[in-house]
C-alpha cells in the first residue's frame, strides 16, 4: 500500500481525477491530470491497528491511497465498505463508488458484475483537517486478496521492446518468438500458455500474425498474447480440489481454488506458483520444455517446438504433452492464432476456405456470406463451425481481400471442436483437439503454416 501527499488548493469532491487513464496494475503518474505532482510512498505497517484500521499523521490537504485488488469470484458480485474519520472518495478500476461525507458511519457499495477480470486497482481520496484513521474493507469471499506490493508476474512495468525474445528465420521467413520469464517476460496472464506467443512473422517485410490485447502491453492482461498461442482449456485437479487448495493451468501454474465450484475457461486465477520452463535456440528453430511438479496426483512434461525448415516457406509448431503423474489427464488445447495479414485496419475483409461446406452455429443473427466453402467476414463475430467430419477437413486458407496475402493453417488431429473469432484487429480460426492421457504416455500434436505473397 502506498500513499501520495498531495498539497494545494484543488476540488477534492468534484475533481475527476484521470485515474481510468493509467494502466490497472502500478500506479498512476508522477503527475495527476497533467498538473497534480505526485510523490509515492510506502505505507509503515506499524501505521496499521490489529483490527483493520490504518492511521496516518496529516501531511497535506489530499491524500491519495493506491493498493491492489484481486477478485476470483468470475460470477459473484462484491462490494467494498469504507469507514474514515475524515471525507474521501473511493475509486476502483476508475470510477468512483463511494463518496464518503459523514465520519465514523460506515458506507458500503456493490460492485457491478466483471465477468473474467481478476485484477483491479483501488484508490482511497481523503481530505484530513487533523491525523486521520480509515478501514477499507471487502465481501469476505474465499480467493480475494488485497496487494501492497504487486507480485512480479503481475507489474506492468517496462516497455515492450524491453521483453525478453527470439528471432529464428530461414532464407524466406523471420519470426519473432517472445521468451517466458515470471518476472520479465512478454505474456504473465493466467489464460494462455505462457510460451508459444509469435509477435511477428514475415516475408519480405509482409506481416502474418497480430499481437493482441489493449495498448499499451500489459503483461499481466489475460488475453495480451500473439500469433499462434494456445491454451489449454480445463485445469488439472479443479474439481477435486477444496476452496483454497491448488490446482494447475498447464503451460501456466498453480491456481489458488476460489469459492466457486464450477472452473470458468478464460477466468483470472490466482496464481501461486508459475512453472519453470527450459529454451533452447537455433537458428530456425526454438524449444520449449517445462515439468509441472506433482499436484494431488497431477504433473506432466510438455514440450513445444518452433521451426522454420530450410528452404520452405512454412512454419511448423509441434507439441507433445507427457503424462508423469497418477492420474489420467483430460483436457482440452486449441490455438487462437491471432492472424492478421499486412497489419490491415479496422476496413479489412477477410476471405475464409475450408476444406469443407461450412456451418454456422450462434445464437446470434450473424449474416454472413457463405459461398460453396467460402465465407466472407466483414464485422465483429464469433461462432462455432459445422461440416466437418473427416482426417481431411483439417486446414483453413485466410485471404486479405485487399491483399495478395494468403495464409494456410493445417493441423494433424481430429477437430474437437473448430471456432472463429473476429474483431477488426484480428481474425482467428481457433481448432481445438480433445487429450485423454494415461499415466505414463504421451500426445503429439502439430500445426503447420503456410503463408504466401
Amino acid at each position: 500500500m502506498k500513499a501520495a501527499w498531495i498539497s494545494g488548493d484543488h476540488d477534492f469532491l468534484h475533481t475527476n481525477f484521470d485515474f481510468e487513464k493509467q494502466n490497472e496494475t502500478g500506479y498512476p503518474e508522477e503527475t495527476l491530470n497533467g498538473k497534480v505532482k505526485l510523490n509515492w510512498s510506502e505505507i509503515n505497517s506499524a501505521a496499521v491497528s490489529e483490527d483493520g484500521w490504518i492511521h496516518l499523521k496529516k501531511k497535506s490537504d489530499i491524500v491519495l491511497i493506491a493498493v491492489h485488488f484481486f477478485r476470483t469470484g468470475t460470477y459473484s458480485r462484491y462490494a467494498f465498505r469504507l469507514t474514515a474519520d475524515c471525507p474521501a472518495r473511493l475509486n476502483v478500476r476508475g470510477s468512483d463508488i463511494i463518496r464518503y461525507q459523514t465520519p465514523g458511519k460506515p458506507e458500503s457499495n456493490l460492485l457491478p458484475y466483471l465477468g473474467g477480470y481478476g485484477l483491479s486497482r483501488t484508490l482511497l481520496v481523503l481530505k484530513p483537517e487533523k491525523d486521520f484513521s480509515f478501514k477499507l474493507e471487502i465481501t469476505p469471499l474465499s480467493g480475494n486478496h488485497f496487494m501492497n506490493t504487486l507480485p512480479d508476474h503481475m507489474s506492468a512495468s517496462g516497455n515492450k521492446d524491453n521483453y525478453p525474445a527470439a528471432k529464428i528465420s530461414n532464407d524466406r521467413i523471420t519470426a519473432v518468438i517472445p521468451l517466458p520469464d515470471p518476472q520479465t517476460g512478454y505474456y504473465r496472464g493466467t489464460r494462455f500458455e505462457h510460451f508459444g506467443s509469435i509477435t511477428s512473422m514475415t516475408i519480405d517485410g509482409n506481416q502474418f500474425f497480430k499481437e493482441f490485447g489493449p495498448l499499451p502491453h500489459n503483461p499481466n492482461e489475460r488475453d495480451a498474447v500473439a500469433g499462434p498461442v494456445g491454451e489449454f482449456i480445463e485445469p488439472l485437479g479443479y474439481d477435486d480440489a477444496a476452496e483454497g487448495d491448488h490446482f494447475i493451468k498447464i503451460a501456466v501454474g498453480v491456481f489458488e481454488k476460489p469459492f466457486e465450484k464450477n472452473c470458468h475457461s478464460g477466468s483470472d486465477y490466482w496464481i501461486v506458483k508459475t512453472f519453470d520452463c527450459r529454451t533452447q535456440k537455433y537458428n530456425d528453430c526454438i524449444s520449449f520444455e517445462q515439468n509441472s511438479p506433482n499436484i494431488n496426483g497431477w504433473a506432466y512434461k510438455y514440450k513445444k517446438t518452433i521451426s522454420l525448415p530450410d528452404g520452405k516457406t512454412v512454419l511448423k509448431i509441434e507439441n507433445e504433452l507427457l503424462n508423469t503423474g497418477t492420474k489420467r489427464l483430460r483436457t482440452s488445447y486449441y490455438a487462437h492464432n491471432f492472424i492478421n495479414l499486412g497489419n490491415s485496419t479496422r476496413s479489412a475483409e477477410y476471405e475464409i476456405e475450408f476444406p469443407f461446406v461450412p456451418g454456422i452455429i450462434s445464437k446470434d443473427n450473424l449474416k454472413i456470406p457463405i459461398n460453396g466453402k467460402k465465407l466472407v467476414i466483414t464485422e465483429n463475430c464469433s461462432f462455432l463451425l459445422k461440416g466437418f467430419n473427416n482426417a481431411d477437413d483439417n486446414w483453413v486458407k485466410i485471404k486479405n481481400i485487399s491483399t495478395p496475402l494468403v495464409l494456410k493453417c493445417q493441423w494433424d488431429f481430429p477437430l474437437y471442436y473448430l471456432q472463429l473469432y473476429y474483431d477488426y484487429t484480428a481474425v482467428c480460426p481457433e481448432p481445438c483437439i480433445h487429450i485423454d492421457i494415461a499415466p505414463g504416455e504421451s500426445k503429439k500434436w502439430n500445426f503447420t503454416y503456410l503463408p504466401s505473397i
